[in-house]
């Protein structure tokens, strides 16, 4: 995938119903997300660099990796329709490795 930071200056807020709510800024090639609520409530991280990619129409897939433990997200937010996907290895070849996958509704958005 290019590297194409089309979500720059961009944020999306969205909602997990079974996890919480994220909210994604986008800004010079790096996102950083802020758990809003659920169990993960006031977890931040920043400085991630992301990869992204416009993949239809008002349809966007992003991605990152995060470093020491190396677990890789990817979402496809659809604009359009106020939905979200994503897939997640968290923390691989450890013993609290996990393969996920999870839906949402979008509740905010900020897309130029």
């Amino acid at each position: 995938m290019t590297n194409s930071q089309t979500l720059d200056g961009n944020s999306v807020t969205y909602n997990y119903p079974d996890l919480g709510t994220v909210k994604i800024d986008f800004n010079e090639g790096q996102l950083t997300y802020e758990w809003l609520g659920g169990d993960f409530k006031g977890v931040t991280r920043g400085g991630l660099p992301y990869q992204s990619k416009l993949i239809g129409d008002k349809i966007y897939m992003f991605s990152w990796l995060e470093k020491p433990h190396y677990s890789f997200v990817t979402v496809v937010l659809n604009l359009g329709q106020n939905t979200m996907q994503s897939s997640a290895i968290l923390n691989p070849q450890t013993e609290q490795e996990m393969s996920l996958f999870h839906s949402g509704n979008i509740l905010n958005q900020t897309i130029l």
